[in-house]
This record gives structure tokens, C-alpha cells and sequence, in this order.
């Protein structure tokens, strides 16, 4: 499903709010890993905006995506924040691709296509849950490769076992 011409995509960004770069979203990093043909999981810091920016850069039409969020209460934030549906249990199906979801459901066959991107808030969560969301996580991670790309976001890096490209977005030291 990937492409054989990969973008060169760096293994590390900064921020600096001294160049104007205070957020992710201020750096180009979505924009290169939508532009990578393979997997990509994103670690940066907690608050620096991986989720909003995420959710910006995959907002365009061109860019169908899943958003998983960890939990309910995390997907309901960013559905209600982002004008987006959220869809778990008992609530009214969603779209075909543009919504945010939980583990538990963003594996189901309805959902699963070569052409949306799946985006894994909490990507440490996949090991870090294990013991307790062995089934549910099992599920997840076999249908990665029905997906156009999978794209993790991270504050504590794991290697989940999946082939993937490691990005790491680092402040500058000095605004801290």
C-alpha cells in the first residue's frame, strides 16, 4: 500500500519559541509525515500540541483519517474542541472516515480502508495497556495494514512492534 518513493523525512524537530516554533503546529511535521509512505509515531513533550495538530493538518479532504483517542472522556474533548464525531458504544454511527473514536472501535471493517489515514493518540497506551486491553489492542495493531498510514502520537516513546519511523520533537531547553 505505501509508496516506494519515501519523502526523506527528519528524525527530529525542535521547538523554539524563539524562532516562532512554540508548537507543533508551528513546525512542519504533520505536513512531512503525511507526505512519508510508511508508519510514523511522533514524540514530543505533553501540552505541545500533538492532538490539535494532528487534527489541523488532517482536517483537509485530502487526508481522510481515524482518530484514536485513549479514552472516552479524551475523545469527547477533541470531538466537542474540533467539531468532529466521536463514535463508542451506543452512540449513533459515524462517518465513513473524519471522527474520532477509542481503541475498541477503530478496527471494525466498516472503518477500515486503504485510503484513511489512522491516527493513534497515546501510542505508548498499545504497550503500556497490554495487560489489561490485550484483545482490544491485538485488533487495533492487525489492521494497520489496511490503512493507508498509521500515524502515532507520543509524550513517553515505546517501540511498539510495528515497522515505523521514530520523529522526535524536542524544546529548546532554554524555554523551559
Amino acid at each position: 500500500m505505501h509508496s516506494e518513493h519515501d519523502l526523506a523525512l527528519d528524525s527530529e524537530y525542535e521547538l523554539d519559541k524563539d524562532t516562532g516554533t512554540k508548537w507543533i503546529s508551528d513546525t512542519n511535521v504533520f505536513e512531512d509525515a503525511l507526505k512519508y509512505s510508511g508508519d510514523v509515531v511522533i514524540q514530543a513533550d505533553p501540552g505541545t500540541g500533538k492532538s490539535y495538530a494532528a487534527l489541523k493538518q488532517l482536517g483537509a479532504p485530502e487526508h481522510p483519517f481515524i482518530f484514536v483517542a485513549d479514552t472516552i472522556a479524551s475523545a469527547e474533548d477533541l470531538g466537542s474542541e474540533h467539531d468532529l464525531p466521536v463514535y463508542y458504544k451506543d452512540q449513533p454511527a459515524p462517518p465513513d472516515m473524519d471522527f474520532i473514536t477509542i481503541p475498541h472501535h477503530a478496527h471494525k471493517d466498516r472503518f477500515v480502508d486503504s485510503d484513511i489515514h489512522l491516527v493513534v493518540d497515546e501510542w505508548h497506551s498499545l504497550l503500556a495497556d497490554y495487560d489489561f486491553k490485550e484483545t482490544v489492542i491485538d485488533n487495533l495493531v492487525q489492521s494497520f495494514s489496511e490503512f493507508k498510514q498509521i500515524i502515532g502520537l507520543t509524550g513517553t516513546y515505546l517501540p511498539v512492534p510495528h515497522p515505523h519511523k521514530h520523529v522526535k520533537v524536542s524544546r529548546n531547553r532554554d524555554d523551559i
